[in-house]
């Protein structure tokens, strides 16, 4: 038999551990190094089978304040609004003249009598109804989607203003088209200074308030 080597007769021979059993000592007698990773995914399984992590998730937006705007910061916001929608409907705008000219060149539509694209779009009865139409509902579609995402258009987002409802919460889409609808393109505003919540016409038709954020989000 080679040295160093024990026969299973041999009075000094003693079985060797299970490797299971080995490995479970070395386990239990390796000192534990917390992972912050690890940690923090087990953190997260455990709230979301809770509910506890999302209902946190969802109170992210959730920004009671009472620190209203004046009415200049509100005019400032309406301002910067104002020169951003202009040069977002000069971009639809441009669109709709190449896509019209396109239907025009491969002879879908019949710009025949007209100066050019821009006044076959602004003369003929329909066409000029279907622009008029296509424009106001990029306008529409462009203040609902910031006021029901972040509560904030780039003008206000500059301002550090935010429209919510009266518990934080962002507006509805019903909200936002009541508020366009009775804005009266920015004189609704002239009521706020007079409201104790700073409200202006249009917030308070559309049940929602605005105010003031400590750093911009």
């Amino acid at each position: 038999m080679p040295n160093g080597l024990l026969s299973p007769d041999s009075d000094n021979y003693s079985q060797p551990p299970p490797i299971s059993l080995l490995q479970g000592s070395q386990l239990r007698d390796r000192p534990h190094s917390p992972r912050q990773p690890n940690l923090v995914h087990c953190a997260k399984i455990e709230n979301s089978t809770t509910g506890t992590y999302v209902k946190k998730s969802r109170q992210q937006d959730v920004i009671p304040s009472n620190n209203y705007p004046s009415l200049f910061r509100r005019l400032g916001a309406w301002l910067y609004d104002s020169l951003i929608i202009i040069a977002v409907l000069m971009l639809a705008g441009g669109v709709g003249v190449a896509l019209t000219a396109g239907l025009s060149s491969l002879g879908i539509i019949n710009t025949s009598g007209y100066l050019d694209i821009s006044d076959y779009m602004s003369r003929h009865p329909s066409a000029s109804i279907l622009y008029s139409s296509y424009l106001v509902t990029v306008a529409i579609s462009f203040f609902t989607y910031f006021w029901c995402q972040a509560g904030q258009t780039l003008g206000m987002r500059a301002w550090k203003l935010r429209l919510q409802n009266s518990d934080g919460s962002p507006i509805r889409p019903t909200q936002a088209l009541i508020r366009l609808a009775t804005s009266a393109f920015g004189l609704g505003n002239l009521l706020a200074p007079f409201s104790t919540r700073k409200q202006s016409f249009q917030d308070i038709m559309a049940e929602c308030e605005m105010i003031v954020l400590d750093k911009a989000i």
